[in-house]
């Protein structure tokens, strides 16, 4: 099979999954939603995380949400590097940038971010991440520098 039917392939195998975790991300605890997309391995080792990544940014072009939505990026990116055995985490975190909160969800695999090689996660604040099967490796406060500190 040649590399643009690979391609083609595994877009049409991972359009629905990004379609589905759009759909139900603002009704569906983000824990929920991580423990969905696991995949246990599937055999398929040896496979590049970034051919993995490409084909997962190729598939929010296609979907018509390229760049607009971290969380269901990483989800499906997430589910198709934990089934090819790379043991990728998952994580979110926040910052505030030019007044405004601004949050972010990426996915590393043994400590390097997958899909973002410029990303500079050391500027946000992270929050939660998650490892094997889902689960939750870590949670961390966050607080707005907009409260009063009183509670």
């Amino acid at each position: 099979m040649t590399s643009r039917w690979r391609t083609a392939a595994a877009i049409c195998r991972l359009a629905p999954w990004y379609v589905a975790f759009g759909a139900v991300k603002r009704f569906v605890p983000l824990a929920t939603l991580v423990r969905w997309s696991y995949r246990p391995a599937s055999g398929r080792a040896g496979l590049d995380p970034r051919q993995i990544a490409a084909n997962v940014l190729r598939t929010g072009d296609v979907t018509g949400i390229p760049d607009r939505d971290c969380l269901q990026r990483s989800l499906v990116l997430y589910r198709e590097l934990s089934g090819a055995g790379l043991n990728p985490e998952l994580a979110v975190g926040f910052k505030y940038a030019n007044g405004r909160l601004a949050g972010h969800a990426w996915v590393s695999v043994a400590g390097s971010i997958v899909a973002e090689p410029d990303l500079d996660a050391s500027g946000f604040t992270q929050i939660l991440r998650f490892g094997e099967r889902g689960r939750l490796i870590s949670a961390a406060p966050f607080r707005s520098p907009f409260s009063s500190g009183s509670s």
